[in-house]
């Protein structure tokens, strides 16, 4: 009878960067990955090859933890990750570092998101379009030390923003909400102002409406 032990067959990790801001996925060289297996004590330091691929040669468990620095140029990274199966390349997201702003548009009466809006700032960067639950997401390496204003605008409300926000640079950045209020339809009576007007019967009495 022979035993096989199933951690020396299993293929070694795999790790296959993906710059998430390139327009094909393009790999990432040069950069430089840390893997710690912590149920071994153990950490293994490799640095991607031209395609942005790395093989972890002496790790074949599914569980362990990712570092990656970023060098100044990518959002550092530090995640435990947990995988079924080490067949396949582990896809590791990279980031290009900027400023990274993040809100919500909802509407004042109903407090739900508004979809469509154009977001803008002021001074002048960059535009996005908010989602169905009314988010959006500005990405850029334009934005400076200077305090921004974000406008949203919709056909169908009046433009709201807000104003003095300041940003950390290079970071992820959460801004307040943005409250729109509905435009008024033209030619719509708004029933609080409705009036009672004498309405004259065919049999000659009055009714008011």
């Amino acid at each position: 009878m022979i035993l096989i032990n199933c951690s020396i067959m299993s293929p070694p990790l795999t790790v296959e960067t993906i710059n998430v801001d390139s327009k094909d996925n393009q790999g990432v060289p040069s950069l430089k990955v840390t893997v710690q297996v912590e149920d071994q004590g153990t950490q293994y330091d490799e640095v991607t090859d031209e395609n942005g691929v790395i093989k972890f040669s002496k790790i074949k468990s599914t569980q362990f933890k990712i570092l990656v620095d970023g060098g100044g140029k990518y959002f550092p990274i530090d995640s435990t990750v947990e995988l079924s199966t080490l067949k396949s390349p582990f896809t590791l997201e990279i980031e290009e570092l900027k400023t990274i702003i993040r809100g919500r548009v909802f509407e004042d009466s109903t407090h739900k998101g508004i979809d469509s809006c154009v977001i803008e700032t002021e001074p002048l960067t960059v535009q996005a379009i908010t989602n169905s639950a009314g988010e959006f997401t500005l990405k850029s390496k334009l934005f400076t030390n200077t305090p921004y204003t974000f406008k949203a605008m919709h056909n169908d409300y009046l433009h709201g923003d807000i104003k003095s926000v300041r940003l950390n640079l290079n970071g992820r950045n959460n801004v307040p909400l943005i409250e729109l209020k509905r435009k008024k339809q033209k030619g719509k009576i708004d029933p609080s102002q409705e009036k009672d007007y004498p309405v004259t019967r065919g049999d000659g009495t009055v009714e008011r409406k």
